[in-house]
């Protein structure tokens, strides 16, 4: 169900790109360089050099120095840290780097960790990408298709060399589409849908798939001891994938699972409160885990005010028993605590990433003596692995280093990175490491996000066709419904 979605998408986003004429920047004069962008120059004087006297007659050196001037209106580049300001070298040492994350909504706060980790990785790259001139030019997509779209084609007319982005699923389905027509390699630190998982695209991830995710929250509600739960996830292209990989696995692997989209669990809420019965979403839940006698409940929804609602309802249900609760990794953020409340939320478990500990400490002191405070997130760390993944392609990559030889580049990349093993598959996606995949984070009575260490989960099976795992999740409505759940 939701690779046909996602195939409808990109046929829609394909139509609309050629009637729209995407077209890259002609040849001929430098495009002046866009409003807001930060270069930053990452050139080191190699040690004890001496700075030598220009040559030549005295009007090739005043060319020369009229040549070094900055443009009118063009950005000046600062030193990385340590460095000292120089030029690129050449075309072929400016890279143009362009970041799709939602930096305004509710999700801003992951989207300026995003952003954040982008420019802490650029300033620390000096010795990836010695000589290479790096400016960067960030957009909002706002976790929203349309708005991507129109970002990720602003950032491709400007030139960028390579994309980090976008936030959420939808949003880089949108963003594949202009990638590919533009020849521009994107990597998302934070998209899991499987639907993006198509060979021969620009699109790559530093994020395990939903296949990866789905078959953890299974095996950890499994080991929680709970044998039948509730799925409650919402109708887009990151919750269907979800539901999808978790009912797969958790039903293979012995458990009763009856997904609900989010959207009718609103209905009957609303429908509630319409017959005057109060209660509204708690009193939905409390009828549907009654008939069902679920023991877990997992929860994979994009909007994180519509999780924190269905948190907020758990915790407030008077229940016979209290289920275990998993969450996805979009309510795995600061945020949760803050919309849900510290107490609906405290004991919730769910799908965190991965990363050093020391990476966390080292970015928070990087956001701080920035004067800024974009709170921590693990997409901060596949944030930083995404453009160090990208520098690295374009430092090895063949003259004119343009989205081909970028494209050919990171199917070769491989480096421990602030979040673990970073290498790709054929899909583009992030080859799983079991050690350094998915972790457990645990939010506390202050609201705190720890992490604990679970054991590795078993490793999921070959990606399952798109019709099996509908069938699959099929075959578990129409159980939940016979136990009188429809």
């Amino acid at each position: 169900m939701a690779a046909r979605h996602a195939l409808a998408l990109l046929v829609l986003l394909a139509a609309g790109a050629a009637h729209a004429q995407l077209e890259r920047p002609s040849g001929g004069a430098a495009r002046p360089a866009p409003a807001g962008l930060v270069a930053l120059s990452l050139q080191h004087p190699a040690a004890g050099a001496q700075k030598q006297p220009a040559g030549g007659p005295p009007q090739q050196q005043q060319q020369q120095q009229q040549q070094q001037q900055p443009a009118a209106g063009a950005p000046e580049p600062r030193p990385a840290a340590g460095g000292a300001a120089a030029g690129g070298g050449g075309a072929d040492k400016a890279f143009k780097l362009g970041c799709l994350a939602p930096l305004s909504g509710e999700f801003a706060p992951v989207g300026q960790a995003i952003k954040a980790a982008i420019e802490m990785a650029i300033d620390q790259a000096a010795k990836r990408a010695p000589g290479v001139q790096i400016t960067l030019m960030c957009e909002d997509d706002k976790c929203n298709e349309v708005a991507a779209f129109h970002a990720a084609r602003k950032l491709a007319r400007a030139g960028v060399n390579a994309i980090v982005g976008a936030g959420c699923s939808g949003a880089s389905l949108s963003a594949m589409a202009v990638a590919n027509k533009f020849k521009v390699p994107i990597v998302s630190p934070s998209s899991t849908s499987t639907a993006l998982s198509v060979p021969g695209n620009y699109f790559f991830r530093t994020v395990p798939s939903d296949n990866h995710q789905g078959h953890f929250a299974a095996a950890q509600l499994l080991a929680a001891g709970a044998n039948r739960t509730l799925v409650i996830h919402s109708d887009d292209s990151y919750g269907q994938s979800l539901a999808m990989h978790f009912t797969a696995a958790y039903t293979r692997d012995g458990g009763e699972a009856a997904p609900l989209p989010l959207e009718r669990l609103q209905a009957a809420a609303a429908a509630a409160a319409a017959a005057g019965r109060g209660g509204g979403m708690k009193r939905a839940l409390q009828e549907v885990l009654g008939r069902l006698d679920a023991s877990g409940v997992y929860i994979a929804v994009a909007n994180a005010t519509a999780g924190a609602d269905v948190l907020k309802a758990l915790a407030a249900a008077d229940l016979p028993r209290r289920p275990s609760v998993f969450v996805s990794d979009s309510l795995i953020t600061p945020a949760t605590p803050l919309l849900a409340g510290k107490k609906s939320a405290a004991g919730v478990r769910g799908a965190d990433l991965w990363h050093s500990p020391e990476f966390e400490a080292e970015f928070k002191d990087y956001v701080r003596s920035r004067g800024g405070d974009a709170p921590y997130t693990g997409f901060a760390a596949t944030a930083y692995d995404a453009t160090i993944a990208l520098l690295d392609a374009f430092r090895r990559a063949a003259p004119p280093r343009g989205g081909p030889e970028l494209l050919e580049q990171l199917k070769h990349v491989k480096f421990f990175g602030k979040s673990g093993l970073i290498s790709f598959d054929e899909y583009g996606d992030l080859k799983y490491d079991p050690e350094t995949g998915y972790t457990v984070g645990v939010f506390g009575p202050d609201g705190a996000l720890t992490q604990e260490r679970p054991g590795a989960a078993p490793a999921p099976q070959e990606r399952p066709g798109a019709a099996a795992a509908a069938a699959t999740i099929a075959a578990a409505a129409a159980a939940a419904a016979a136990r009188g759940q429809g």
